[in-house]
């Protein structure tokens, strides 16, 4: 809904003397309203309302309105009885002191969040109220006494009902005028901060037709039925169900409706009941539509906010795969390219040098060739271990699972790797098992063999290596055992991209990798292999 704004200083103050006094002609307008409240129940939630919502500059015009009263012409235009210019002013200073005060304390000192859409600053809103009625009673009353408008005796009659009224219209008035002043007052064109939203109209005339056949079932039956006497408790229903159905808003609605359609209800209707109790009923129907509507519109915020959380969480989430995919392709389309880039030069370099340690093997410098030549193997072996590492990364490599023989895999790395260890004065231990196991044979033997090749290859003349296997409960443990020491004389872990090939395999083959200081396991469970098998 788009509210008109007003930003000159004084169309608007204006404008919120003229709501001041409307809101206290309103409860002069018909005697009914008098045996429910006093003159001052609804310009004291409007005092509180303005004081809550307007710019600062604004916040003294429900005293300026009040005080206006003091002087005759208005009240000949307004058609007022002005007993006295006195009494203006004297509750003009008293009301806005007490619910412009409470006004004051929500907004700077509490500062709950407009247009009071929070359970918990509804709360603050209610309770407070409620104390400030009960000393805007008391202060009036005594002062009406004092004044010699009527004896104490009276006043001590009329305080009970006139602090309900004060409490009934300082709760049902900020509700609907704070968003309303919100969006007058404001700069950016908004209706209201939060997530306010005004009933439509075809939802207020809803409301209103539900309003009025809970009157007329609480106050015309029983007319017909005597015994049905408590059914006035049926107007209750309405502000609670629109408060359920709708949140604070409709909640906000229904209770103003209610709460002034009732006292004229009353009167047409000849109610025959206490006018106390009908005022403590609109009391509680305030209290607890509103406290209702405040707590179905924080679930509906926190439902929402967790709504968006998530999908912001989702959006991040799919964000960062992308990323990580693309990131893995690229990971994975490089190894490729230096692998099919370095193959080809490095054969190339071992070609020409197997042609120079042919054509010059009687020479002196052949050594340097020979050299040359086991360090280009070594560069076409690393080559190759990318090449393979690429293929099983990107699924090209079928996993082949067979009853492989651990005598046949352990003579293989035998045969490959003792020469190497022979050459390096490092022993090569390797304890003979007749176990069979459920596996890829190929790939078994290539991350034990990057294990044992690290092992040898960071040993010393002198130290050994050791290959076993041992049965347990629920697997098999292939571990490969050295005594590298680091500077600090202790044992070390291997490391390299031999390693990654290892991490590699073992995911491929089911087997779990474990690496400690001089040992590195691989686990292959047994239940699983029975699976695979």
């Amino acid at each position: 809904m788009r509210i008109p704004q007003i930003n000159n200083t004084f169309l608007g103050y204006l404008f919120l003397i003229l709501i001041w006094w409307g809101a206290y002609k309103s409860a002069d307008i018909f005697g009914f309203f008098k045996t429910v409240a006093s003159l001052w129940f609804l310009p004291a939630g409007v005092t509180l309302a303005i004081v809550l919502a307007v710019p600062l500059r604004f916040i003294f015009a429900p005293l300026i309105a009040n005080l206006l009263l003091a002087i005759p012409f208005t009240c000949t235009v307004l058609d007022i009885e002005c007993t006295s210019s006195v009494d203006p002013i004297l509750h003009g200073f008293r009301l806005y002191a007490i619910y412009g005060g409470l006004g004051l304390l929500l907004r700077f000192g509490i500062k709950i969040m407009l247009p009071i859409g929070t359970l918990n600053d509804s709360h603050w809103k209610l309770g407070l109220t409620l104390v400030a009625a009960a000393i805007g009673a008391l202060s009036g009353v005594s002062l009406h006494a004092v004044t010699g408008n009527f004896p104490w005796s009276v006043a001590w009659e009329i305080i009970r009902p006139w602090g309900v009224g004060d409490a009934i219209g300082a709760i049902i008035v900020p509700p609907l005028l704070v968003p309303l002043l919100i969006g007058v007052f404001q700069e950016d064109g908004r209706s209201a901060p939060l997530d306010w939203q005004w009933p439509s109209f075809g939802s207020l005339l809803f409301q209103c037709a539900a309003i009025t056949v809970a009157m007329v079932i609480g106050f015309l039956l029983p007319k017909i039925y005597p015994d049905m006497s408590g059914l006035w408790y049926v107007i209750l229903l309405p502000p609670i169900f629109f408060a359920l159905q709708a949140g604070l808003p409709a909640a906000a609605t229904s209770v103003f409706l209610t709460t002034m359609l009732a006292p004229p209800a009353a009167y047409y209707s000849s109610y025959g009941g206490e006018k106390l109790s009908l005022q403590f009923l609109l009391l509680i129907c305030s209290l607890a539509g509103l406290t209702i509507g405040a707590a179905i519109s924080d679930r509906r915020r926190a439902f929402t906010a967790l709504k968006q959380h998530e999908q912001e969480l989702e959006k991040q989430v799919k964000q960062r795969t992308a990323e990580l995919e693309e990131a893995h392709g690229f990971q994975k389309h490089l190894l490729r390219s230096l692998g099919h880039d370095l193959k080809q030069p490095v054969q190339s370099i071992n070609l020409m040098l197997d042609s120079l340690a042919t054509e010059f093997k009687e020479d002196p410098k052949i050594q340097s060739v020979e050299k040359a030549k086991r360090v280009g193997q070594s560069a076409a072996d690393f080559v190759g271990k990318v090449l393979d590492f690429a293929k099983r990364d990107a699924g090209r490599v079928d996993v082949t699972l067979e009853q492989v023989s651990i005598v046949e895999v352990f003579d293989v790395l035998a045969a490959t790797f003792e020469p190497m260890a022979t050459a390096k004065g490092v022993k090569l231990e390797i304890e003979p098992s007749t176990r069979w196991v459920l596996t890829d044979q190929s790939l078994l033997i290539e991350a034990l063999s990057n294990l044992i090749d690290n092992a040898i290859r960071l040993s010393i003349s002198g130290q050994s290596v050791k290959l076993a296997l041992e049965e347990r409960a629920d697997h098999l443990l292939i571990s490969v055992t050295d005594e590298i020491v680091g500077i600090d004389g202790n044992g070390v872990q291997q490391t390299g991209f031999g390693l990654d090939i290892v991490r590699q395999i073992c995911s491929m083959i089911g087997a779990d990798f474990e690496q400690k200081p001089n040992m590195a396991t691989l686990a292959l469970p047994t239940k699983v292999t029975e699976k695979l098998a």
